[in-house]
Parts: structure tokens; C-alpha cells; sequence
């Protein structure tokens, strides 16, 4: 997935999904836009800088809180794309 292409309501509802389904997911936003949703326990996750880390959510996540997360790291990343989903 990508920030920039799919937006952020798609991105955060397959964030939302994947925790339901599997509980706790870090969710991550490499500055080139594309979305890693990856298990705390996932060695992929270790190799992953910090700046990366958009946020971890449980099944307590909602929906609109993670994508708030999503279209912040957005405008950190992509300022002129600020707001377009």
C-alpha cells in the first residue's frame, strides 16, 4: 500500500482490520509513502527505523485515530499532498 495513492481511510481501515483480526500491528510510513503493518514480534518490525512508526494499535484502536496518525506522518512527509485522500 502507499499513503499518497490508496489514502488514508483505506490505509487506516486495513491497519483497523489487521488488528481486529490479529490484535496488536505497528503501523509504518517510510518517507517514500509505503505502508508496512507489521506484529511487534515480526522481525521485519525490528529492522525498521523509529521515524518509521506511525503508531501501535490494539483492538481498542479506533478507526479515526489511526487515521488522524496516518494523515499527520502524511503531512510530515508529503506537505504539498497534505489533505488529499
Amino acid at each position: 500500500m502507499n499513503l499518497i495513492e490508496d489514502g488514508a481511510a483505506a490505509v487506516a481501515m486495513k491497519a483497523r482490520l489487521r488488528v481486529i483480526a490479529k490484535g496488536l500491528h505497528r503501523v509504518y510510513v517510510r518517507p517514500t509513502e509505503v505502508i508496512a503493518i507489521l506484529p511487534p514480534t515480526d522481525p521485519r518490525a525490528d529492522m525498521r527505523p523509529d521515524a518509521d512508526l506511525v503508531g501501535s494499535y490494539n483492538r481498542r484502536a479506533k478507526l479515526e485515530d489511526i487515521e488522524a496518525d496516518l494523515v499527520e506522518r502524511l503531512s510530515e512527509i508529503a506537505p504539498c499532498c497534505e489533505g488529499s485522500r
